[in-house]
């Protein structure tokens, strides 16, 4: 999983390319660990990560 430095540095470069009146960056993480045992052993040890960005936009003004 990424560490809060670089989360911040790709908010913040997603940020700066931003040509929009107003930018929201959310960013999302999630690390998932599973072991499973039968017999008093490991059978199965299973380990995920996954990151998500999501970039929302306000281009021009809502009509009155």
């Amino acid at each position: 999983m990424l560490g809060e430095t670089a989360i911040r540095e790709i908010v913040e470069r997603v940020l700066a390319l931003s040509r929009a009146e107003e930018t929201e960056v959310l960013f999302f993480g999630l690390e998932e660990r599973l072991t499973r045992f039968a017999n008093n052993t490991i059978h199965q040890n299973v380990a995920a990560a996954d990151a998500a960005v999501v970039v929302r936009a306000v281009v021009g003004s809502p009509p009155r």
